[in-house]
């Protein structure tokens, strides 16, 4: 039988760094950002909803994304939903009616500001075991 010492510093210091900043579920609905990305909007599934250590690492979670400039000064930690299936938008479309569109997700980012978008496929998608 073979013993091992103990794990020397440098690789404990990976591996913490790498749990340090994995996204974390957020696993409560009473968070004030879901309702800015419309989450209580009659209708809105939430799949998702992660918070990620700062705005521009969005892509490592949802690849499809990629790299959005709106998100590369943002400050962080930002809260990543996705949404499931149709999606309700919190404005109107030209028509006056409330926009309706597919595959949305939301990013709101640590001073408060938020980024719809849709039409974001769910490939690659890279969530936190809970």
């Amino acid at each position: 039988m073979r013993r091992f010492a103990a794990v020397p510093p440098i690789v404990f210091a990976a591996i913490l760094g790498l749990i340090l900043t994995q996204p974390t579920a957020v696993t409560t609905a009473a968070d004030p950002r879901l309702d800015g990305c419309g989450a209580s909007i009659s209708g809105n599934r939430v799949l998702a909803a992660v918070e990620i250590a700062r705005p521009n690492k969005v892509w490592e979670v949802l690849p499809a994304l990629g790299k959005s400039p709106e998100l590369e000064d943002a400050k962080g930690p930002a809260l990543l939903v996705i949404f499931d299936g149709v999606y309700s938008g919190p404005w109107v479309d030209e028509t006056g009616r409330q926009a309706r569109v597919n595959d949305a997700i939301c990013v709101v980012d640590g001073d408060g500001n938020t980024n719809i978008y849709f039409n974001v496929s769910r490939q690659g998608l890279n969530l936190p075991s809970e």
